[in-house]
């Protein structure tokens, strides 16, 4: 119950040569470079924190456009349907804010916790006070 692979002498020094050419592989993130990969994780952080706070000021901008269209059309006398069904996308923007306050919450804590364990430079420490103390005031003028 063998398997039997007949190669061309041809495939054979394809093969042989491809050999070769893996040995020279290098990865771009060899024990040479340990500060690329902090300093981009650092970069995704913050870049992180950037969109939910961007993300958290649109869904509350959304919320009340929405609440205002609501209460316009009540006001119209609006089919009960259509009101009903504007007071789902009122519910479904209501139910982003408290996500996108946890996920917020959770990668300010994760960033502090790089922080307190030393793996942000000096000059890193500043951008990251001043996204903690922005994403702060967001979180207490949401609740």
């Amino acid at each position: 119950m063998g398997l039997k692979l007949d190669f061309s002498e041809k495939q054979k020094s394809e093969m042989d040569s491809d050999d070769k050419n893996i040995s020279s592989i290098h990865f771009s993130h060899s024990s040479g470079s340990s500060q690329a990969p902090s300093a981009r994780e650092l970069e995704i952080k913050i870049g992180t924190i950037k969109r939910l706070i961007r993300d958290l000021s649109v869904y509350k901008e959304e919320l009340k456009t929405e609440e205002d269209r609501y209460l316009k059309w009540k006001e119209d006398g609006e089919d009960e349907y259509v009101l009903r069904k504007q007071k789902q996308v009122i519910n479904e923007c209501w139910r982003m804010i408290p996500d996108t306050e946890r996920r917020l919450a959770y990668a300010l804590e994760k960033l502090r916790q790089d922080q307190m364990e030393g793996k942000i430079t000096e000059e890193d420490i500043f951008c990251v006070e001043t996204m903690v103390k922005e994403a702060g005031i967001v979180i207490e003028h949401s609740r």
